[in-house]
C-alpha cells in the first residue's frame, strides 16, 4: 500500500475530473479492488457519492 500511496503522490491530477480522481482515491484503499469499486459505484451511483456517503459505506465495508 505504501508504494501504491508513494505512487499516487507522484500523479498530477490537474488533467483529472472530479470523477477520476474519486475512483483513484477509491482504488488506493486497502482492500478495494477493482470489482468492488464497480460494486460500490453500482450501488452509489458515481465514485464521488461514495465519499459522500462516507459514514455509511465505512459501516457496509467494516472499516474503522
Amino acid at each position: 500500500c505504501f508504494h501504491l500511496l508513494h505512487t499516487l503522490r507522484d500523479i498530477d491530477t490537474s488533467q483529472l475530473d472530479n470523477e477520476a480522481r474519486y475512483i483513484l482515491a477509491l482504488s488506493a484503499l486497502d482492500g478495494t479492488g477493482p470489482q468492488t469499486i464497480r460494486q460500490l459505484i453500482s450501488f452509489f451511483g458515481s465514485a464521488e457519492a461514495i465519499f459522500a456517503n462516507g459514514a455509511s459505506v465505512a459501516n457496509d465495508l467494516s472499516v474503522d
